[in-house]
């Protein structure tokens, strides 16, 4: 399923519902495409310059290609067309988040990196029962506007559950 401005939209506009875990939570946020998201800082293994990405054939547009990390292949996913937005341009601030989800670790193209939040559970409100947007968490709504966090699970589903929502 691929996350659109509209449907971040459309659950904006509908009540969301407050967290009940007053933990707090570490997240890094970053833009794409004028809009602000956020991953938990626990997923998140590394944030790099852009390098040298490698094209696959038979991939998604949104799959930019491939790097080498440190012998690893990591493929690397352009938000921004996964969002039903424009493709990330890389700029001085451009930056691949490197992010473990599951067993897999995946590059993700950003327009920049911005802060490191430090949130408590509760400041972040869930999605309304009933709202289709499985890849959003939550939105968290700061002095600077509205944050979009992703669950990166529901993003980059793995080859299982790609199968399951196709059969």
């Amino acid at each position: 399923m691929m996350l659109t401005t509209q449907m971040i939209d459309a659950s904006l506009e509908d009540e969301t519902t407050p967290q009940a875990d007053p933990e707090t939570v570490q997240l890094v946020s970053f833009m794409v495409g004028g809009r602000v998201y956020a991953v938990d800082i626990l997923t998140v293994r590394e944030i790099r310059q852009p390098s040298y990405l490698t094209r696959l054939p038979n991939q998604p547009d949104h799959v930019r290609g491939v790097l080498n990390l440190r012998g690893a292949i990591v493929p690397v996913h352009d938000l921004g067309l996964m969002f039903g937005g424009q493709e990330v341009v890389v700029a001085d601030l451009t930056v691949i988040v490197i992010v473990q989800v599951d067993d897999r670790v995946l590059g993700m193209l950003v327009d920049s990196v911005l802060d490191i939040l430090t949130l408590a559970g509760s400041d972040i409100r869930l999605m309304p029962s009933g709202t289709d947007v499985p890849v959003v968490a939550g939105l968290y709504e700061g002095a600077d506007g509205t944050i979009t966090i992703l669950e990166l699970p529901a993003v980059f589903p793995g080859p299982h559950e790609q199968n399951r929502e196709a059969g």
